[in-house]
């Protein structure tokens, strides 16, 4: 299956190859952690917890 993350500043969605939803992560965080976390993206490096769950569901992180 090739699955991909997409995050929105409320959590990450994990999408099938038909772009369905199979899975869900709210950020338990923050807004000041939020915020660090889109800025890290902005930079282009790949935050911590978005590689943890890229490597959860072996997919990619859009």
């Amino acid at each position: 299956m090739n699955s991909h993350l997409v995050v929105t500043v409320v959590g990450v969605f994990v999408l099938d190859e038909e772009n369905n939803i199979i899975n869900t992560r709210n950020f338990p965080l923050s807004s000041e952690k939020v915020a660090a976390i889109f800025s890290q993206i902005d930079k282009g490096e790949l935050p911590a917890i978005l590689t943890e769950i890229a490597k959860e569901h072996k997919t990619d992180v859009l």
